[in-house]
Parts: structure tokens; C-alpha cells; sequence
């Protein structure tokens, strides 16, 4: 059963500005599928990043990322994520992620398959292009990373960002 009875002809397309509340206006992916580590006390990039162009300045943008393939080297280490716009730092997304107590051969952990999800919503006020990127680093010392292997040995392709213009 058709949705419209209007012949497709006679139908005009909408624009961003006609969309209800609510609506997905786009939505930019990327992912990364390299191996990425760190030994550094002050923020770096993971190489993670999307940028998105809002439509209007009343959008809101929504962030969703996962990094998968976490890991520590040192009983230690442990990982802080922070999300950067426009390469300015933004806020947290987790501090004290993946700390390890114990340790394995040669005081050395590995929590491969370990996976971070995270979610953000952000109100950029701009029709400006806008790039989200995530930093870490270990406050502690050691070594951290993420590698896109699970807790198998598999090879994925999960890490990533997602971003999401909504209608306001």
C-alpha cells in the first residue's frame, strides 16, 4: 500500500528547516582500524574523529563511539579519554578506564577485547563544520592503547565515531 496517494511528481521534497523535532537530519561515520597506543601523561589524539556540518544552529549533535581492543601494559596504567570540537578540549569521557591491579608475565597485563562505549550530545550552535575527535592518555605511566582485536584474537573494524544532526 502506497504511503502518499499524491503521485510522486506533484510531491516536494523537504527541506532541513521543515523537519519536525526530532528528526535525523544525517549522519557521518568513521572508523579506525589501525593499532594506536600511548605512554604519555598529557592528552593525544587516538586518531579518532568525524566531522559533521550542522544545517541549522539549533541542531543538536549526537556522539556515539566505541573503542574496541583496550588494553594496559603496566599493573598500573590505565586509560583517561577526553572528546576535543574543534580541537579545544570538550570534557570527559571516562577517567580511570581499564586500570589493572594485577599483573601477568613480567608485571605486564592485557585486557585485549576489552571494549569503551560512550555517548555525547552537543549543542554547537553553529552551521559551521564541526570536528569531534577523541584523546587519551595514562596519568600513571605504562602504556595504553586500543587495537581492534577482541578478546579472540579477531581483527575488527568497530572502533569508531558516529555523529547524528537532530532537529530541534
Amino acid at each position: 500500500m502506497p504511503l502518499s496517494k499524491i503521485p510522486n511528481n506533484m510531491q516536494a521534497a523537504l527541506t532541513d528547516a521543515q523537519m519536525p523535532a526530532g528528526a535525523v537530519l544525517q549522519v557521518v561515520e568513521s572508523v579506525r582500524t589501525v593499532w594506536t597506543s600511548t605512554a604519555t601523561t598529557h592528552f593525544v589524539s587516538t586518531g579518532l574523529s568525524v566531522v559533521i556540518t550542522p544545517s541549522a544552529t539549533s541542531s543538536k549533535i549526537v556522539l556515539m563511539g566505541n573503542m574496541n581492543g583496550t588494553y594496559t601494559a603496566a599493573a598500573t596504567a590505565y586509560h583517561q579519554f577526553k572528546l576535543y570540537r574543534n580541537a579545544s578540549d570538550h570534557g570527559w569521557i571516562t577517567s580511570n578506564y581499564g586500570q589493572e591491579n594485577s599483573s601477568i608475565s613480567g608485571g605486564y597485563t592485557s585486557n585485549y577485547g576489552q571494549s569503551l562505549s560512550w555517548s555525547w550530545l552537543d549543542s554547537p550552535s553553529s552551521t559551521s563544520a564541526q570536528t569531534y575527535e577523541l584523546f587519551f592518555r595514562t596519568p600513571t605511566g605504562g602504556t595504553v592503547g586500543y587495537n581492534n582485536y577482541d578478546a579472540n584474537g579477531n581483527n575488527t573494524t568497530r572502533s569508531g565515531i558516529i555523529a547524528w544532526e537532530i532537529a530541534v
